[in-house]
C-alpha cells in the first residue's frame, strides 16, 4: 500500500454495505477500496486473504439476527486492493450460512459461516494461563534500538528482501517472541493494535472488533513457517492462503485495544504449512483461536 493510500485505507475499513436482495434467500455486500496489500513480496496490488476472510464474516453477521461464531473459509483466487468486494450471503439453516466474495464477477473465495464455534476450550485455557505468565505488557516491548535490531534480524534470516520490516503494515506492531519455544516448536507471539494516529479517520460508530479480529487472523501468523524454512536453509518464495477458519471465542471487546497473536507452525509437509494461532485481548483473554493451511513453495538460500 502506498503510503498516501493510508488515510483513506483507515476511513474505508470494514466498512460494509448491504446492496440489494438478489434472491429472497440470498443477499449481496459491498465493500470499499483501498484494500490492505498482500503480505507477499512481488505482488504488491493483491489484496490479502484476511480481507475476505472479514467481509465474509461481517456479511453473515449482517444478514444473521444471532452472531456467528465461527468460519471456515476457502481461497480460489487473487483479488485487488483497488476494486470494490463484493459478499452474497444465503442462509442455509438455523446455524449455517454460505458466503461468497467476489470481484468483478470472479470468485476470490467461499466460506460457510456457523453460529456454533468448536474450539477446544480446556486447550485454549491451558493454554492461556501460560500466556498469562510468561507476556508482560504490550508497553514493556518498545520499539528501541534492541528491537529495531530484532526485526532487522527477522527480515534477514527470512529474506523478505523487499519490504521494510517483516511486520510491514499499516498496524502498531510489538514484537514479544520469534523462534523455538522450549517444546521445539516454531512460534511467534506480538502485540498488534489500530495505531492511534489513525483514529481521527476510522470510523467508530461502524468498527467491528469481531470484523477486526478476522482482518488480522491472517496477517500476522505466517512467521513459524519461515522459522522452520530458515532452520533447513530455506526461504518463501511465496506464500499462498489454502484455506483458514476462525472460532469467535469472546464478543463485545474494544477494538482499539492491544491484541496478542500467538501462532504455531503445527506442520510442514511438501511445501504446505498449517499453523495455529490464538488471539488474546489486552487483559490476556481469549478472544478467539484458528488454523490456516497455505503452500509455501520455497528456494535454497543464496550464500
Amino acid at each position: 500500500m502506498q503510503v498516501n493510500d493510508i488515510d483513506s485505507y483507515f476511513k474505508s475499513l470494514l466498512r460494509i454495505e448491504k446492496v440489494e436482495n438478489e434472491k429472497d434467500d440470498q443477499v449481496a455486500f459491498r465493500s470499499f477500496p483501498p484494500h490492505l496489500n498482500s503480505a507477499t513480496i512481488h505482488q504488491p496490488s493483491r489484496t490479502y486473504g484476511g480481507t475476505t476472510i472479514c467481509y465474509a464474516f461481517l456479511a453473515a453477521k449482517l444478514l444473521h439476527r444471532e452472531r456467528p461464531n465461527s468460519i471456515f473459509i476457502t481461497f480460489l483466487s487473487q483479488g485487488s486492493c483497488e476494486i470494490p468486494i463484493d459478499t452474497k450471503v444465503r442462509k442455509l439453516d438455523n446455524d449455517k450460512m454460505f458466503v461468497e466474495v467476489s470481484q468483478n464477477g470472479k470468485t476470490l473465495s467461499r466460506a460457510y459461516v456457523k453460529k456454533n464455534a468448536i474450539s477446544d476450550w480446556t486447550t485454549l485455557e491451558t493454554n492461556r494461563r501460560l500466556i498469562d505468565g510468561q507476556v508482560k505488557a504490550p508497553e514493556f516491548y518498545k520499539i528501541d534500538d534492541e528491537n529495531s535490531r530484532k526485526l532487522q534480524n527477522i527480515q534477514s534470516e527470512t529474506a523478505w528482501k523487499e519490504r521494510k520490516d517483516v511486520y510491514s503494515s499499516p498496524f502498531d506492531v510489538r514484537l514479544v517472541e520469534y523462534g523455538s519455544s522450549d517444546g521445539c516448536k516454531e512460534v511467534s507471539m506480538i502485540w498488534v493494535r489500530l495505531p492511534v494516529n489513525q483514529r481521527r479517520n476510522i470510523n467508530i460508530k461502524t468498527i467491528s472488533a469481531e470484523g477486526l479480529v478476522m482482518y488480522i487472523s491472517d496477517y500476522y501468523i505466517i512467521q513459524p513457517a519461515s522459522i522452520f524454512l530458515r532452520k533447513h536453509g530455506r526461504y518463501f518464495k511465496a506464500i499462498v492462503s489454502l484455506n483458514h477458519s476462525v472460532d469467535i471465542i469472546q464478543h463485545d471487546f474494544d477494538p482499539f485495544q492491544w491484541f496478542l497473536i500467538h501462532s504455531t507452525l503445527e506442520s510442514f509437509i511438501q511445501d504446505r504449512a498449517i499453523l495455529r494461532f490464538v488471539i488474546y485481548s489486552e487483559n490476556k483473554q481469549v478472544i478467539a483461536s484458528g488454523r490456516q493451511e497455505c503452500y509455501t513453495p520455497s528456494c535454497i538460500h543464496k550464500l
